[in-house]
Order: C-alpha cells, then structure tokens, then sequence
C-alpha cells in the first residue's frame, strides 16, 4: 500500500504553482524504484512491508524488523536501494532513446538519480550509507556501544550538510535527517531496551562469543562468566542489562 503524506500533497501544489513538477516526477520516480528495490530484496528473504509512504522528500518504506536476520542478508536489503541506480540509469537511457525526454530532460533525470545515490550513501543513521557502516560497527563493538557510535557519525554529518544547503530542497533533505537523528538520540535508551526484548524472544543461529561483562553483541551469541564462575546465556545477560537500565 503506497500512502501519501498530507504535507507532499501542499509540496505537490507548490510545485506545480513554481512550474517545478517535471523534475519532481522523475525525482519521486526513482524514489519509489529505490524504495521498492528495498521491499522486493526483503520479501525474498520472507520479510513483509506495511506500507510506502510518500513524503515531501521522497518515498520510505516501512519494513518489518530484519535484524535477526545474518549480516549478509541485511546488507543485501539495505544495499539494493542505492543498487536501484543503474535500473534508474537504464530507464533513463530508454526514455531518451524514444524521445520521452530532451537532452535537458536527460540531464535533469541523471542529477536526481545521482542526488538520490549520494544521499542515501551518507554515512548517517538510518540512511542506508549509515545502516552499511552500522553492520561494520556491529562487528566489532557491543550493541549499546554501536548505537552510540552511529550517534556521534550521524552529528558530524549533519554539520556538514548546514554548510552545503543551497536551496528548499537541501533544506528539506536536511531536516529529515536532523529530525532521523534528534528521533534517534532521544529515543537511545528505549529502542536499545526493545532490542534487547526481541533478541531475547528471537533465537540467531551466531557464533559464540564469551564475555566478562554484560553486553551484548549482535552478530554473536553471548555468554558470560560473572564473578562467581557462573555461565549466564543471553536470555541471563540481557535481564541483567535490562535491571541496570
């Protein structure tokens, strides 16, 4: 179900009043191809999608929760967004070869295909750049340590866009990833405890891997030692994660 947002339907209008809606068709055009390329690679791997909404600055998919999923499958998902580039790039290719659109029209299609790329390339939680490092992260460092990091990433990314907003339509990519990661930031404790509850209740077929503090790594399945030589399981570390929250 594809749902369009109240606030797209105003940019729409605007749009058409400022004579700027042929840009936004194919900007919205390759938007929906990015998103869908997400949906299709998801439901491969049997994960469903309740809606695509359209917003002022494109389409968004909202998936079912994926992460118990193994690190490659995730990447796949979140990858074949930006991959949807070179489908892009051959319709584009067709459009002008039957003279659907002028050499302009051309240009324009290839700017917006790109624009599109680069932005969800940033290394910013959750665009799908931030959520590939993300996966990196999780290798390497304890879930809660992880969303911290991403945090910090997604910061830095937002000063720098400040200094690249040119137009109304920078400014409304900036705000979506400004309101990303104010949602982010604000919501830390909660979304990392609802982690915890659902990888408690989810079983992953990881590695194992021994700990001497209570965290918790995604991609491992986690025991502990505590001071008395007990052996905790997951279920053990993250009740005991959760009591200190």
């Amino acid at each position: 179900m594809v749902i369009i947002h109240p606030f797209t339907i105003i940019y729409i209008l605007l749009s058409l009043m400022t004579n700027h809606y042929y840009g936004l068709v194919f900007l919205y055009l390759f938007g929906f191809i990015h998103e869908l390329s997400h949906v299709l690679t998801a439901k491969f791997f049997h994960i469903k999608t309740k809606e695509i909404i359209l917003y002022p600055t494109g389409f968004k998919a909202k998936i079912d929760d994926f992460t118990h999923l193994s690190c490659i499958k995730q990447f796949l998902i979140i990858i074949a967004g930006p991959l949807s580039f070179f489908i892009c790039l051959l319709i584009i290719k067709n459009l002008y070869y039957f003279d659907i659109i002028s050499e302009y029209g051309k240009r324009l299609c290839n700017q917006y295909n790109l624009l599109i790329l680069l932005f969800n390339l940033l290394p910013c939680y959750p665009l799908d750049g931030g959520k590939i490092i993300d996966l990196g992260i999780a290798q390497v460092v304890d879930e809660f340590s992880c969303r911290i990091i991403r945090i910090i990433i997604s910061f830095f990314i937002i000063i720098g866009m400040i200094f690249i907003i040119k137009s109304l339509g920078d400014l409304m990519l900036f705000s979506f990833v400004l309101f990303a990661f104010i949602s982010e930031f604000i919501h830390l404790k909660k979304n990392y405890i609802l982690f915890l509850i659902k990888r408690k209740i989810t079983k992953c077929d990881y590695k194992i891997k021994v700990l001497k503090k209570a965290k918790i790594y995604r991609f491992r399945n986690n025991y502990m030692i505590d001071g008395k030589k007990r052996i905790l399981d997951e279920g053990e570390i993250i009740d005991k994660i959760i009591k200190k929250q």
